[in-house]
């Protein structure tokens, strides 16, 4: 927003002394508007993605079935009565979408399978897909160096919350993500 504002402030004094130059701050501008309510519309999603009031399972199932209807890919559900932290709540959430937008994009499944299990102090979240899977980087952050951000931003929000992310993958071979997260004290059996 604020490179918008600069160029918005020089398009003035550029239209008269230089219409090329004015053309590409317009240019400039309309972009930056666009990106930032592109991204204002997604923090605003993702606000809503997650009701803490709710049991946590109702907000998988609610996902889920959001992206079934909008995917058209069949998802088979085992969620177990858990409740995660109230910070853990925000960025499992955030994994789990991400994890469905990426299959949508990328994966060609036919199937989607997403567990939510309790294992010991811990919750486990699992998406599998039975798509056309992929080749992995040693290393996840030479993904962000060719713009692939999801995966890695996907196992950047399970460590800030104290929990793992691990990736099981190969082409042909369908995908499993599975996040481990801080259990709340308080979980229903």
């Amino acid at each position: 927003l604020r490179g918008v504002s600069f160029a918005a402030v020089a398009l003035p004094s550029s239209l008269r002394r230089s219409p090329d130059l004015a053309e590409q701050l317009a240019a400039a501008v309309s972009a930056g508007a666009e990106a930032a309510q592109r991204e204002a519309r997604e923090l605003l999603s993702a606000l809503r993605r997650d009701v803490p009031d709710q049991p946590f399972v109702d907000t998988v199932q609610s996902a889920c079935a959001g992206w079934r209807a909008t995917s058209n890919v069949p998802v088979t559900l085992h969620l177990s009565l858990v409740e995660p932290t109230v910070a853990a709540r925000y960025e499992l959430t955030q994994i789990l979408s991400e994890a469905l937008r990426n299959v949508a994009q990328h994966a060609r499944a036919t199937l989607v399978e997403v567990r939510l299990s309790r294992e010991g102090e811990r919750i486990r979240l699992t998406v599998h897909d039975n798509g056309i899977g992929l080749a992995l980087p040693a290393d996840l952050s030479q993904l962000s160096a060719s713009g692939n951000f999801g995966l890695v931003g996907m196992a950047e929000r399970a460590r800030t919350i104290g929990g793992e992310l691990t990736i099981d993958t190969r082409p042909g071979g369908g995908t499993t993500i599975s996040v481990t997260a801080p259990a709340a004290a308080l979980t229903v059996s």
